[in-house]
């Protein structure tokens, strides 16, 4: 007869006396032990024991939960759910909740997936606890990643985000969604690093649509309600998140994302802001990604990129500080490689639009900082509006002469400009 089987025969539990109590401290200590030092057959062992000395339904659920949890980490999925629904039947709380949805979606050789609808279930169950808080489901979230079920994790993710969205309609009581968001990012983030490539790109769009919510929720606020939703180290690690994923993936819509989430920062927390120089460092890495596959994009999404490239010149003009090289725009700084590549776009359909055409180079004369450059540019709109018969209207070609004499008069001014004074 083991040790703890002797204890259960002598501490019956109807016996409430300053021995048997002692008895079951000391049983609950040890289990505890044996937990923290991962000795789960232990564990079970004294468990099972304060299974049986249990006097509460939170006492009894505690130690299910225990031997649930130790199964489990022995692979013993079964048993595990086994326990976990004594837990929760025992005491229907958080804990023992999150040890069924552990025991629900660990997965076992000959064991059926658990499904969508009953992990969905589990986190409704979950979410009307009297005692709920946002920071449960990311508890959930967590269990769900390290046991590597993906599907679980997303789920936990979207109801996440649908719980905020309906928090924020309602005006509810004040709760620190970027806070909530930022540890919903950095759960989503785990998961890009733990899994295979095909699996990442499932969590990098839900990444991109935390993101996403975080500007949303971020754009509806005003600077008295900033504090509600978090500290300002919140908008910096979506900032460092989105920087770093746009250049690992190559993907402007991050930068783009970075960008506005430095410009949220600046407007809600001004001089406090650390974001200021972000922000156009951000836009300027957009536009150079963009602009490295130029000839991949319409010209509505050109426009798109023209519109940033304004943001990014009235930005130039605010910051005093920026450095020469980011004053300069991509434009003047790749100008012999544009002259190959950027009317590409323009001579895939069966015809050009001359309006198109003439809008695109005004633009692109107007981003030029040397006149060098504006010559380039006007050599090659003669050159290929006469090579494909365009007749550029009368309004466009006297703005491009204006320019072109704009051009000569600085450059006689800049050479003779000692003899003329």
């Amino acid at each position: 007869m083991t040790c703890c089987q002797t204890i259960s025969r002598i501490a019956p539990r109807n016996d409430r006396s300053s021995h048997v109590q002692r008895i079951t401290q000391t049983v609950h200590e040890a289990t505890q032990h044996a937990v923290n030092h991962s000795l789960h057959e232990e564990a079970i062992d004294w468990a099972e024991l304060g299974v049986a000395l249990s006097s509460s339904a939170q006492a009894l659920a505690r130690n299910f939960r225990v031997l649930s949890l130790s199964n489990l980490q022995l692979g013993r999925v079964e048993m595990a759910g086994t326990f976990a629904n004594q837990a929760y039947e025992a005491d229907k709380s958080k804990k023992s909740l999150l040890a069924l949805f552990r025991a629900n979606i660990r997965d076992e050789p000959g064991r059926d997936a658990p499904s969508k609808e009953h992990t969905k279930y589990l986190l409704s169950l979950l979410v009307r606890q009297h005692d709920f808080r946002f920071e449960d489901l990311l508890v959930f979230g967590k269990a769900s990643n390290e046991a590597k079920d993906d599907e679980s994790t997303l789920l936990v993710l979207e109801e996440m985000i649908g719980l905020l969205r309906s928090q924020r309609q309602s005006k509810s009581a004040p709760i620190p969604a970027g806070v909530i968001l930022q540890n919903a990012g950095q759960l989503a983030y785990n998961a890009v690093e733990k899994r295979n490539s095909d699996t990442s790109t499932v969590f990098i769009k839900r990444f991109k649509a935390l993101s996403e919510s975080f500007v949303e929720f971020a754009e509806q606020l005003a600077p008295g309600d900033v504090a509600d939703f978090g500290p300002v180290e919140t908008f910096e690690w979506f900032y460092a998140m989105s920087f770093m994923l746009g250049k690992s993936l190559e993907d402007s819509e991050m930068f783009l994302s970075a960008s506005r989430v430095a410009q949220l920062a600046n407007e809600l927390y001004g001089d406090k802001s650390p974001l200021h120089a972000q922000q156009s460092q951000s836009l300027l890495a957009c536009i150079a990604m963009d602009m490295a596959s130029f000839e991949t994009h319409d010209i509505e999404y050109l426009k798109q990129i023209l519109v940033l490239i304004d943001q990014y010149g009235t930005m130039k003009k605010e910051l005093s500080h920026e450095t020469a090289d980011t004053e300069s725009f991509l434009f003047s700084i790749n100008v012999h490689w544009l002259r190959q590549s950027s009317l590409q776009i323009m001579l895939q359909g069966t015809s050009v639009d001359t309006s198109k055409f003439s809008y695109l180079f005004r633009r692109l004369i107007n981003l030029a900082d040397e006149p060098s450059q504006v010559s380039e540019w006007l050599d090659q709109l003669l050159q290929l509006s006469e090579s494909m018969g365009l007749n550029i209207s009368g309004d466009d070609i006297e703005w491009f002469t204006g320019r072109a004499w704009n051009m000569v008069c600085m450059l006689v001014m800049v050479r003779m400009g000692p003899c003329l004074i």
